[in-house]
Order: structure tokens, then sequence, then C-alpha cells
């Protein structure tokens, strides 16, 4: 997901999006510590969007468009 997909989104989306990601990561996560996890640059993917994310979450609160 990348920057202009995130700006089309509301807050309430921001929000569950968030929560979504994080989650995926935390499967992830597990999956790798039992040598599981198929693709390993998932977790990268998953971590960027994340902070994109979180940083399209703090410029709205901020005012920053």
């Amino acid at each position: 997901m990348n920057m202009s997909d995130i700006k089309q989104l509301s807050d309430e989306d921001v929000t569950k999006h968030i929560s979504e990601n994080q989650h995926a990561l935390m499967m992830m996560r597990f999956d790798k510590s039992k040598n599981e996890l198929k693709n390993p640059s998932s977790m990268k993917k998953a971590r960027k969007t994340i902070a994109r994310l979180f940083t399209f979450k703090n410029m709205n609160k901020a005012g920053v468009s």
C-alpha cells in the first residue's frame, strides 16, 4: 500500500488497516520462528506499510496535508 492509496482512506480506515497489518506482522513473526514463513520480505513490506499508516495518521493529527 503506497501513500497515494493511504491518502484516500478515512481516519477510521487508517486505524483499521494499522491493526490488521500489526496482526499480520505478528503472525509472520510466529511463522518465522517455526520456520514456516514462505516469503521473508513480506515482513519488511508489512513494517513499512505500518510506518506509512502511522505517518499519515500523525500528519492528519498535526494538520499537514
